[in-house]
């Protein structure tokens, strides 16, 4: 269960799923703020 590989999926069809998406973003800033930054740049 590494949020990594389904994050990228995820972000390259946000359009199948936005309200999970959403959520991974909240957990992701709350455990790493750094690493949120970069998913959204991507």
């Amino acid at each position: 269960m590494s949020p990594e590989p389904s994050s990228l999926p995820a972000a390259a069809e946000p359009r199948v799923s936005p309200v999970p998406l959403a959520r991974d973003e909240e957990l992701h800033t709350r455990h790493l703020p750094g690493r949120t930054l970069a998913v959204r740049s991507v």
